[in-house]
């Protein structure tokens, strides 16, 4: 059963609609132990992640932003969310998200979403400090949205990955087991 919570926020008008239920879903179905987030913004898909966790009664999600977005969570979900507050591209920021790991006893965190900055440094900045914490996904958001530099990242990535249409902003699936 998908909670209201997700329900609502898929009825918003905007290009993450789509988007949500697809990230509940592979939360939800993979039933990860350990979620990295890089990017919080309004909350929307901080909120999805955590309603996954919540369904599943296990896992936390561990997002990093540079602002503290503690006010878009409702507190039924904050118990499953450890927020970071910094920007991913700094050393001390990353020390934080290894060691948040290690306090929850994770070898690796499980699905990370990218979804911070958008530009193309920025994007490949992300994916290469932070895919050495993960073991199975890697998501993007973005993947087709022209005036960000997400769709060059995504073509130049040579790993196994899958696109996902929805709206015009696309989200891409990279496995890292592969």
């Amino acid at each position: 059963m998908i909670p209201e919570l997700v329900i609502r926020m898929k009825e918003m008008r905007r290009a993450m609609n789509p988007y949500v239920l697809m990230l509940y879903e592979i939360v939800y179905e993979t039933k990860p132990e350990a979620v990295l987030e890089i990017g919080v913004r309004q909350g929307q898909s901080t909120r999805t992640i955590l309603s996954a966790l919540k369904q599943n009664n296990k896992g936390k999600l561990v997002s990093i932003d540079l602002n503290d977005c503690s006010h878009r969570i409702p507190e039924e979900l904050k118990s499953f969310w450890i927020p970071v507050i910094g920007d991913s591209h700094q050393e001390e920021t990353f020390k934080k998200v290894e060691s948040v790991l290690k306090t929850l006893r994770a070898s690796a965190y499980d699905i990370i979403l990218i979804d911070g900055d958008h530009s193309y440094e920025g994007v490949k900045k992300d994916f290469e400090m932070y895919s050495k914490l993960g073991n199975y996904l890697v998501l993007f958001h973005d993947i087709q949205t022209p005036q960000t530099g997400v769709p060059k990242f995504w073509k130049e990535l040579k790993l196994p990955k899958v696109s996902l249409r929805h709206g015009f902003a696309g989200m891409g699936l990279v496995n890292l087991n592969e």
